[in-house]
Formats: C-alpha cells, structure tokens, sequence
C-alpha cells in the first residue's frame, strides 16, 4: 500500500498553490478527508470522541503525514491521538501579507496567505 499525505483542513486540496501540493506530494499523493463541523455547544468529551473516531479511520489509511488544521479542541485531540500512533502530523506554515486602505469612509483590509512549509507538531 503506498502512504498518502492526508489534508484534514477546511482547505480542499484543490485550492492550493503549486508549492504546496509540491511539498505535500514528497511524502504520497495528497487525500483530502473532510474537516467536521464541530458544534460549539458539544462538551470536550463528544469532541473527544470525534477525533478518536476520525483517528482511527486516518489510522487504517496508513498515511506518511496528515495535515491537521481546525478547530481548536478537536485538533489538539486528533493530534495528540494521532502521535501516540506514531503518524507524523504536520501545520501549513505560511507568511501573511496584509494590505489595508481607504475606501470613502470605510477601512479595508485584505491578508493573503503565502505557504512557505510544513512544520510537525
């Protein structure tokens, strides 16, 4: 079975730039697994839950690295699961350039995110 690289992001594959893709791609093909939607009046023991389940799945994947970035509580469960299994776990590192200006009497903002590496945790 050859390893995968798995995006478990609310960020589709599909959207990244040519230099992502290139880095994810040295460790497999890239797979994306939906992010979930975690529901903020869920009680840490159901997030728990939820991360053990998606773990276990990511788990019977076998995959070289998963890229995990979400929602707090269940990222830091998914992660630390994901760890004590041995599988590498990664977070887009990226430089973020804002440019802000005026427009009549409102203030306008754009922030553009420029991947530049994965990091582990």
């Amino acid at each position: 079975m050859r390893s995968v690289f798995i995006n478990h992001t609310n960020h589709p594959s599909v959207t990244w730039t040519e230099a992502e893709l290139a880095a994810a791609e040295q460790f497999g093909p890239v797979q994306d697994l939906v992010f979930p939607a975690i529901d903020p009046e869920w009680d840490e023991e159901t997030v728990t839950q939820l991360a053990q389940k998606n773990g276990e799945k990511i788990v019977s994947m076998h995959p070289a690295a998963v890229l995990c970035q979400g929602e707090f509580t269940y990222c830091f469960a998914l992660i630390t699961f994901l760890k004590k299994q041995g599988i590498t776990v990664l977070s887009a590192c990226s430089n973020r350039e804002v440019v802000e200006w005026a427009e009549g009497e409102k203030s306008v903002k754009t922030s553009d995110f420029v991947f530049v590496r994965f990091r582990r945790y």
